[in-house]
Parts: C-alpha cells; structure tokens; sequence
C-alpha cells in the first residue's frame, strides 16, 4: 500500500461519519476516483456498517454497561492535535568588508 493511501484509510470512518472538513472530503473523494483499492476498502466499510445495524440488539446488564463505559472513558481520551514545528537557528553572516572591527 501506498503511504498516500495510508493516509486516505486512516480518514474513511471519519468521511463515513461526516466528521471531515470539506477540503477533506473533497480530496479523498479526488483519490477514491483514481484509486480502485481505496474505493473497495471504502465500500467494504460500507456493507460492514449496514450489516452490523441490522444485528439485533440484546440487552446488556447496568454494571456491565457501567463498567465498559468506565473503561472507554479512561483509555480512549481523543489525543489533543499535535502541531509539529520546524526551528531553525538564524546566523549571522559576517561582512567581508569590515575585517578591522
């Protein structure tokens, strides 16, 4: 796989969900056009998806809804955006000029 489809992947559940900005949105939709593989995995998510909602639901006792809650909580807190930045250290060029000083 691509690293460029790497990335694409990693947004599906997200433009699934309606959760991607617009610009986006409108590039994964760009790859999906040229990109056969991504389109077959983004179509996959999609039957999955629908076939998990017509499961039946069961119902699931209070403590055991309680404690999964508790779990997720705790261990799936969204990660706050990382912002990575390039320093680099100005110099000053000396001036050929000014040997004496």
């Amino acid at each position: 796989m691509i690293i460029i489809c790497r990335r694409y992947r990693i947004s599906l559940s997200a433009y699934l969900e309606n959760e991607l900005d617009e610009t986006l949105s409108r590039l994964l939709e760009e790859h999906l056009i040229d990109c056969p593989e991504c389109a077959a995995v983004l179509e996959t998510f999609r039957k999955t998806i629908a076939l998990c909602r017509e499961l039946p639901l069961f119902p699931v006792p209070d403590e055991l809804h309680s404690r999964i809650m508790q779990l997720l909580e705790r261990e799936f807190q969204p990660e706050p955006p990382r912002l990575h930045l390039i320093i680099r250290k100005t110099t000053k060029k000396k001036s050929r000029g000014n040997k004496n000083k």
